[in-house]
């Protein structure tokens, strides 16, 4: 069997919460309202300390997400301000609710620049929208460029339309900064039958993925850890649905006995070296198996963990795949 020498990681994930104001039917963590569990200030700390102790040369970034990290308060201002003081690239990514006026939009990105924080993008799609209106992150997205971030704005897209790109578009203000490119927009494609296969529908197919297959640069750079410290093996969607990719708890095992784990699995080498759809392609050549979904990315890779007849049949061919297989 082919044996890999772990890389060092150079960021920290840190899922802070589990709680959103918002409730998006395809969330990737399932966050709602009323799921509850948050780090704790001194969680998140204890989280960046043991990361940086296990590799005090190799990380360099902190990122902070959710659910919906600003829902932390004055925790949230804490750990930017701790990460900077342990040398780190903070960043953040919010669904900018507390944007409900331009003025309090930006005294909070004021506070938090102040505080350190390097890097912010927002995420807002139309399955927000029922919930959190599309002025608050519109608001704190400009408040942001104004302060002299280079905001990322993340919108999802289903059939390649965006409305609230529409929106955006009638938005002089939002505009001139987007052509000035102090706001960068970027879409993110959510196809529709995500939601089907999820809740048992949709009719799975026999056919050859025909995009071309890319290395996943999801695996094997963050130590991506959860409210309730389990590490994930990568920051890509779905990642809290898939138990393949839970490689231990910090509250059990040394962080980097955990996240070197990761080398331990040559499927996840294989995905790393030349990405899921390449295996989709595989199985697809020499099976009769029938796929869901095969886009790039997260989704062939939710496919091979999820699909019941994919693992088995790459087991009874693991002779035939696994020595091609070399990772540097």
């Amino acid at each position: 069997m082919p044996s890999f020498r772990p890389r060092k990681p150079y960021k920290i994930g840190l899922i802070t919460t589990f709680r959103c104001n918002a409730a998006c039917e395809n969330c990737c963590f399932g966050c709602r309202p009323e799921r509850g569990r948050t780090m704790t200030i001194d969680e998140m700390k204890h989280y960046v300390d043991i990361c940086m102790d296990a590799y005090p040369d190799s990380i360099k970034y902190l990122d902070l997400t959710g659910g919906e990290c600003f829902l932390l308060g004055n925790d949230l201002d804490e750990i930017v301000r701790y990460g900077k003081e342990r040398g780190l690239s903070v960043a953040l990514v919010s669904n900018g609710y507390w944007g409900k006026s331009y003025s309090s939009a930006l005294e909070r990105i004021l506070k938090l620049k102040a505080a350190g924080l390097k890097d912010i993008a927002f995420s807002v799609g139309d399955d927000h929208q029922h919930i959190l209106p599309l002025k608050g992150c519109r608001n704190a997205a400009v408040a942001s460029a104004r302060a002299g971030y280079k905001v990322e704005f993340r919108m999802e897209t289903k059939l390649w339309e965006c409305s609230v790109y529409e929106k955006l578009k009638e938005d002089s203000a939002f505009m001139r900064l987007v052509n000035a490119g102090k706001i960068d927009i970027v879409f993110w494609k959510w196809q529709e039958f995500n939601n089907n296969i999820r809740h048992g529908r949709g009719y799975p197919c026999h056919w050859r993925p025909y995009e071309e297959s890319k290395p996943c640069n999801l695996l094997f750079n963050t130590i991506e850890i959860t409210p309730y410290g389990d590490v994930l093996a990568c920051c890509g969607i779905g990642n809290t649905r898939n138990p393949h990719m839970r490689l231990g708890n910090v509250w059990k095992e040394p962080v980097k006995t955990i996240y070197e784990r990761t080398y331990e699995d040559i499927l996840k080498i294989w995905i790393g070296k030349e990405g899921a759809q390449a295996i989709l392609q595989y199985v697809h050549d020499n099976s009769d198996i029938k796929f869901h979904q095969s886009g790039n990315g997260c989704e062939s890779c939710m496919e091979i963990f999820e699909n019941p007849k994919i693992i088995p049949f790459l087991r009874e061919h693991y002779d035939d795949w696994a020595n091609k297989i070399y990772f540097y």
